[in-house]
């Protein structure tokens, strides 16, 4: 008698297609920059699909004004979902004009700001606010120096 093999992930993609679900298609995590140089802001990283890069840029545009942004986010079929794509903040209003020649860069897990900011009242502001919208889970590494 022979004995074949099937790996287990394959069988659980089967399973998975069988019963009307995908199995997850994703490898790397979404992931969002906010650069805030030469006055505008400019988005990059990636993205799961089309609706979570439409929110997005939707959400950017009402805080910074249509003009100020520019979308260099690519929407790719290898990006994990994730739950804070769906959350009201987006994490996008942390970050605004005060910050100058810096970024915001944000994994899901990680939220990573550099920058110079006018003052250290400032610097802290933005470090409650970010606190606040990025919730449990969520590391904050804030590298925003004051500007002298």
């Amino acid at each position: 008698m022979k004995f074949n093999f099937i790996p287990a992930v394959l069988l659980m993609a089967l399973g998975c297609a069988a019963c009307g679900r995908q199995a997850p298609a994703g490898t790397e995590p979404a992931r969002i920059v906010a650069d805030f140089s030469s006055g505008r802001v400019t988005l990059m990283g990636s993205l799961p699909n089309e609706r979570a890069h439409d929110r997005l840029l939707e959400r950017a545009r009402q805080l910074y004004g249509p003009a100020q942004i520019q979308d260099r986010i690519r929407v790719d079929a290898n990006v994990i979902d994730a739950p804070w794509l769906s959350a009201d903040s987006l994490l996008l209003p942390l970050v605004d004009n005060a910050i100058s020649e810096g970024q915001s860069a944000f994994d899901g897990k990680r939220l990573i700001l550099t920058g110079e900011v006018p003052s250290e009242t400032i610097r802290a502001q933005i470090s409650e606010r970010a606190a606040k919208a990025a919730g449990n889970g969520v590391s904050i590494e804030n590298h925003l120096q004051v500007s002298r």
